[in-house]
């Protein structure tokens, strides 16, 4: 037997070698190659439900995201947006405009710290207009019914001289719920509890894994493993793995649905016969300048500014597809010019 283990002896030491030089090599690698793919994702634990607005952010709250092309840090400010507090009562002299959005304007996708808001306030400050730029923005589709909501419910209070609404149309509509259950964003009807439930269900299942997650965690070959099992194969596996990858769950009956183009626009109206009467002046705009949209604007008698983004990939993140930081400059720089007629 010894004479047997000393002629394997140095056979298996030689396997064991190259089995530990293939992991090394491995690793480096993909560490090199594709680390941006590959590296441990985190999705902002910045959510709370909210009755009338569907969710909204935690004010004060720390937060963290890393996903491809972005990986940064930032704090909720007191008022529950991104980007610097403000307070309810303006300056005296000052012409306050408010920003609603999306995604896209609120800027916790965006690869920096400054989002366009920031930006047109600078161009602003640089040009010694005294003009305060406060964004509204929360991150999400089809949340403009909400929006119409945040701007006659909260919004208002602030006294903007100006609100810049951007709004898809026909508006699309759908009450849903986010929050954060054990560090994962879940999303489910507000109206079933147990669509909530099944939330919390599947993300206690995929939790439980403690040594698969502790083996994702410190080997990129095991990351590189699960990317190409949640690419190539679809089955209940790969989708588990893509909730724990995303670092995020949404439930099966999350549905939207689209309202008639006549009663979008008489939310729009609703909302702007609101500011009106409070001495504030509505403003749609959009991104892009879409012929559909053109026309109904303009047949409703709505005040819309097109900003002619250009179709171009230098302006958006090439995983994300979100505004990067030379979009965000265009968006500010386009509305910056746009908002001069109103200064002179």
């Amino acid at each position: 037997m010894i004479a047997i283990f000393s002629k394997l002896k140095k056979p298996l030491v030689i396997i064991g070698v190259s089995l530990l030089t293939a992991v090394v090599l491995g690793e480096v690698f993909f560490r090199i190659a594709y680390y941006e793919q590959l590296k441990i994702r985190s999705y902002p634990s910045i959510y709370q439900p909210d009755k009338s607005l569907s969710y909204r952010y935690i004010p004060e709250k720390e937060a963290n995201i890393c996903i491809p092309s972005i990986s940064k840090s930032f704090v909720v400010n007191k008022n529950g947006y991104y980007g610097p507090s403000f307070e309810l009562q303006k300056t005296e002299g000052t012409f306050r405009i408010a920003i609603i959005g999306s995604s896209e304007a609120s800027g916790i996708w965006l690869d920096t710290d400054t989002n366009f808001s920031m930006k047109l306030q600078r161009h602003f400050i640089d040009n010694k207009y005294n003009v305060e730029v406060i964004n509204f923005s929360v991150d999400g589709s089809f949340r403009d019914v909400f929006n119409t909501r945040l701007i006659k419910n909260e919004v208002i209070k602030y006294r903007p001289d100006l609100v810049l609404m951007n709004a898809f149309m026909p508006f699309a509509f759908g009450h849903i719920e986010r929050d954060v259950y054990k560090n994962y964003l879940i999303i489910y009807t507000a109206e079933s509890e147990n669509s909530k439930n099944r939330c919390k269900a599947k993300v206690d299942y995929i939790t439980k894994h403690t040594g698969l997650i502790g083996l994702y965690n410190v080997s990129f070959i095991i990351r590189a493993a699960c990317r190409y099992y949640m690419l190539n194969y679809e089955n209940g596996r790969s989708e588990n793995l893509k909730y724990f990858v995303e670092n995020k769950f949404q439930a099966e009956d999350v549905l939207f649905y689209s309202l008639s183009v006549k009663k979008s626009v008489a939310m729009l109206n609703e909302v702007r016969a609101t500011l009106n009467a409070r001495e504030s002046t509505f403003l749609l705009f959009r991104y892009n300048n879409e012929s559909f949209y053109r026309t109904t604007m303009a047949s409703n008698n709505l005040s819309c500014l097109f900003l002619d983004l250009p179709k171009d990939s230098t302006l958006r993140h090439e995983h994300n597809g979100h505004l990067n930081e030379n979009g965000h400059a265009f968006v500010a720089q386009r509305l910056y010019e746009e908002l001069l007629t109103i200064f002179r």
